[in-house]
């Protein structure tokens, strides 16, 4: 089951910020895996994917409006997406799962959007 308190994604973020890698293969060799292992960073890697994702889908679905979305998460979707990017790719192409992590790609896409459409009406 699915369980996230406010404690769990303040340690998740703060985890997944503090990873320290230069690439994928980088990756793999400090923090593991990502498929075939269970760790506490691989699951706050996991635990902000879902979060993240479940905005995604909102957002694309007009479920939820985009200022919103932008207002409560968007710098921070932003700043998490960039620093798993590397990790994102390196599953898809090792894994052959290209939709991997799609929803909250797609969030970080609109929020890059909005980003740029905000810094021109200043």
């Amino acid at each position: 089951m699915f369980n996230l308190t406010g404690i769990d994604f303040v340690q998740a973020r703060s985890r997944v910020f503090a990873l320290d890698y230069k690439d994928y293969d980088d990756f793999v060799k400090k923090y593991g895996s990502f498929i075939e292992t269970e760790t506490p960073t691989l699951m706050a890697i996991a635990t902000i994917n879902n979060y993240f994702e479940a905005i995604g889908y909102l957002l694309k679905r007009n479920l939820v409006e985009i200022g919103y979305v932008w207002d409560c998460y968007g710098v921070l979707a932003i700043s998490l997406w960039e620093k798993i990017e590397p990790i994102v790719k390196g599953v898809r192409e090792q894994y052959n799962i290209p939709n991997a992590w799609a929803p909250f790609e797609y969030l970080y896409n609109e929020m890059k959007k909005r980003e740029q459409q905000l810094a021109k009406t200043q």
